[in-house]
């Protein structure tokens, strides 16, 4: 472990992001469809479900980082449970410093929808 040394005498464990997790995909998908269902047609057709996730360096993808591909399956998954014909878009948040990250950006996708003449224009799911 690299930092092993700073965590001497401390029960340490680890949590990685499991994408895959059916029980994840299964709780985000319910909390999705309870929101949706309160909402009438006409704000069903017009709406979208915004699953933003936090950005890392495009750096790092062209490095082999498999991040953005999961975060896609995961999305991808959440809302084939939902089962509804929403739209869904998937968006990247939290970049700093002068490099190019992954995007399209939370701030930049939110700006599309501002001003729009919809009941309800989206709908925030943080992914990661």
């Amino acid at each position: 472990m690299v930092y092993s040394s700073q965590f001497r005498g401390y029960n340490v464990f680890f949590a990685c992001f499991r994408y895959n997790r059916d029980g994840y995909k299964q709780a985000m998908a319910s909390l999705i469809s309870k929101s949706i269902a309160e909402l009438t047609d006409e704000q069903k057709s017009s709406m979208t479900v915004m699953f933003s996730a936090h950005g890392v360096p495009e750096s790092y993808i062209e490095a082999g980082d498999p991040y953005q591909k999961q975060i896609q399956e995961c999305c991808k998954g959440v809302m084939e449970l939902v089962g509804s014909e929403v739209s869904w878009t998937l968006c990247y948040q939290s970049r700093v410093g002068p490099v190019k990250w992954l995007s399209p950006y939370t701030d930049e996708v939110l700006s599309r929808f501002r001003g729009s003449h919809i009941w309800f224009s989206e709908m925030i799911v943080s992914s990661s």
